[in-house]
């Protein structure tokens, strides 16, 4: 099976897609990252949620006397995480597969899953869905 590229090449960074979180294709493996550092949302979500955003304030940054994460702070990952899981219908359908996708190939055990036809095959046709509602308000 041959490797499928899901980074830009030349590799870029993204700081406009939105406020306080970047995506650069040679950083963290083009993780989402809190602002430009080398800290991925991934990393720290799980114990923010359990523990709460202080808990990892420490864990990730405990020389500094009140981190931010470089403007990234507990207000502004409860927002983000609202908008993101607000979106409806075929769109909130897309957030769920793309989060059951990874989630399929934790752990190693599988390829990832952009090099797995069924995966990608299950993403694009969602991905399509989306793009006709888009490109049906196009025409209307």
């Amino acid at each position: 099976m041959s490797t499928v590229d899901i980074w830009r090449s030349p590799g870029e960074e993204s700081l406009d897609l939105y406020p306080g979180l970047v995506v650069h294709d040679g950083r963290v493996t083009g993780s989402i990252t809190i602002g430009r550092t080398r800290l991925p949302m991934w990393a720290v979500i799980g114990e923010v949620i359990r523990q709460g955003w202080h808990a990892a304030e420490e864990d990730y940054y405990p020389e500094e006397p009140t981190p931010q994460y470089h403007d990234f702070d507990s207000d502004a990952a409860a927002q983000f995480f609202y908008s993101l899981l607000e979106h409806r219908g075929e769109f909130g359908r897309l957030v769920l597969l793309l989060a059951d996708v990874e989630r399929c190939d934790r752990g190693g055990r599988h390829p990832p899953w952009y090099e797995t036809k069924r995966q990608r095959k299950r993403l694009g046709d969602q991905l399509r869905r989306c793009l006709a509602i888009l490109e049906a308000g196009d025409r209307a």
